[in-house]
């Protein structure tokens, strides 16, 4: 009974392994990019000290702040770019641009995952893959610097100087730090994905070099 039960999970494992390392790393790639647009890009935290602190931490279109008195989460507030009260428009702009990158990454990955599939039974041109593996890895990596260099100079509208897309300082008796959100580290990890799939080939084309199978 337990063989015939594995049979089943074994012949599932032999398909997804079948469709090469490649592949699967692009679609890994584009997964964990799409998720990184539901998740924060930056964050800014204000630590008063005897465990008072509130966080700030930004989305694409939300910002939410967290508050903590004694250690202990009080609450948190969720609020529109686009609400009354919202004043950080520099801070806004920055955000939605560098989510708008985010999605073009996203979309150009389920590009590469396409071609990537149909290059295993030669029906796409012989430099399509590579080409559009140049142009996501690009997308990739604007979209890890443009928030890194858009955010700080926006940052101004929070009220607190931020030197850099991580930092820390102190002033007042409150200690700030800040820094990338889950967003930006999904990003980076799809980025060193896509840069992988593309130069391992370039690698085990030179002569003596082992081919791993596609």
């Amino acid at each position: 009974v337990p063989a015939a039960t594995g049979k089943p999970q074994q012949a599932f494992a032999g398909r997804i392994t079948a469709l090469g390392w490649p592949l699967l790393s692009v679609i890994v790639a584009m997964i964990l990019a799409g998720i990184a647009l539901t998740q924060p890009v930056w964050a800014l935290e204000e630590n008063y000290g005897v465990g008072g602190l509130t966080r700030w931490t930004y989305a694409w279109s939300t910002f939410d702040e967290e508050e903590y008195g004694n250690g202990v989460w009080d609450q948190t507030t969720t609020r529109s770019y686009f609400g009354p009260s919202f004043t950080q428009y520099r801070m806004r702009d920055a955000i939605g641009t560098a989510y708008l990158v985010g999605v073009s990454f996203v979309v150009l990955l389920l590009v590469l995952v396409i071609l990537e599939f149909l290059a295993r039974s030669r029906k796409v041109p012989s430099n399509a893959v590579p080409v559009t593996n140049i142009v996501a890895m690009g997308l990739g990596f604007v979209a890890l610097g443009l928030p890194a260099l858009s955010i700080p100079a926006a940052a101004g509208d929070v009220g607190v100087v931020v030197s850099g897309f991580f930092g820390s300082a102190a002033a007042g008796g409150i200690a700030y730090s800040w820094g990338a959100g889950l967003s930006w580290w999904l990003w980076l990890v799809a980025t060193i994905l896509t840069f992988v799939v593309f130069v391992v080939p370039l690698v085990q084309s030179r002569p003596g070099r082992p081919v791993l199978p596609r």
